[in-house]
């Protein structure tokens, strides 16, 4: 089965001694881990302003079972700090081994897109995700941001010039 999930989403902020948290409800595991990658886009930036003109895939082993939800989240954070990528809409596929998205979206564009934060991990300590009913699961995980995001300064000065 595979869950789609485009910007906006509800999901809630938390209080946590890390810097961030979220909470956010799914019918099953996909629908959980793509409402969750698009909670993190709306952290990270305005997806709403977002054109889907290409996408990502991404994959991750199953093998480790509960910590999945935060190496989905930190694989998306590498996504934007690393690779540039924003997205708006995300296709998520879970097997028995694998997790397998797609993430729909395009490039950084400073003259277009804010930076909001600059997530830099979900930290392996501070997650949870369980199982309500057969058709409800429910994940909270906290994250980390970076002192400054680089980018944008390095953006206002470029602007600057």
């Amino acid at each position: 089965m595979t869950a789609r999930c485009e910007a906006p989403v509800d999901y809630e902020l938390t209080e946590h001694t890390a810097d961030l948290g979220i909470a956010v409800t799914g019918r099953d595991w996909e629908d959980l881990l793509a409402r969750c990658a698009v909670a993190l886009a709306d952290l990270q930036y305005d997806p709403t302003r977002v054109e889907k003109r290409m996408s990502r895939d991404v994959g991750l082993d199953r093998a480790e079972g509960d910590t999945l939800l935060v190496r989905w989240l930190n694989e998306l954070i590498g996504c934007r700090e690393v690779e540039d990528f924003l997205w708006r809409e995300v296709e998520v596929e879970v097997s028995q081994t694998q997790v397998r998205a797609r993430l729909h979206g395009e490039p950084f564009d400073a003259s277009r897109h804010r930076v909001r934060s600059g997530l830099k991990a979900a930290p392996i300590t501070s997650f949870e995700s369980r199982r309500f009913r057969r058709d409800c699961w429910h994940g909270s995980c906290s994250m980390c941001e970076g002192d400054d995001d680089e980018r944008t300064q390095a953006d206002s000065v470029e602007t600057a010039r």
